[in-house]
């Protein structure tokens, strides 16, 4: 395992566990790292600030369910796995979902729906013009 893997793992579950009790907006790094053990530097080397954490986590959780589509899960399938995994640790989702800071998960979610329309869009437009289009 590599330095970052088992810094992120200790981040992750220092976030989890002070998530699942109060806001993100509440939480400072420095309750972050007091909690994993670890320096303010070394979370700096891997992380721009506490909310590119959070959805650094939620984008392991794309890894392991949505983001299987069409390799081994039906689209159904991914959808309800993302589903459960939020459901699985509500406390924790509910609190990263409250904040309305310009880098927090609810604004990461929405970057992410919106650039997975717009590269749709954008197929079925060139599939449209080149008279390709298949419904």
């Amino acid at each position: 395992m590599c330095e970052k893997d088992a810094v992120d793992g200790r981040l992750f579950e220092a976030l989890t566990s002070l998530v699942r009790d109060q806001p993100i907006d509440r939480i400072s790094v420095l309750d972050i790292t007091h909690r994993a053990g670890v320096s303010r530097s070394t979370f700096y080397r891997y992380y721009y600030d506490k909310y590119q954490l959070v959805n650094a986590r939620y984008n392991r959780a794309l890894d392991r369910t949505l983001y299987r589509f069409s390799v081994d899960l039906s689209w159904r399938d991914a959808t309800g796995a993302i589903y459960r995994e939020i459901k699985s640790d509500l406390p924790y989702y509910r609190n990263a979902l409250s904040s309305r800071d310009t880098n927090s998960l609810r604004n990461h979610i929405f970057r992410i729906s919106k650039a997975f329309h717009l590269s749709v869009l954008e197929r079925n437009r060139a599939k449209c013009a080149t008279g390709r289009w298949s419904g």
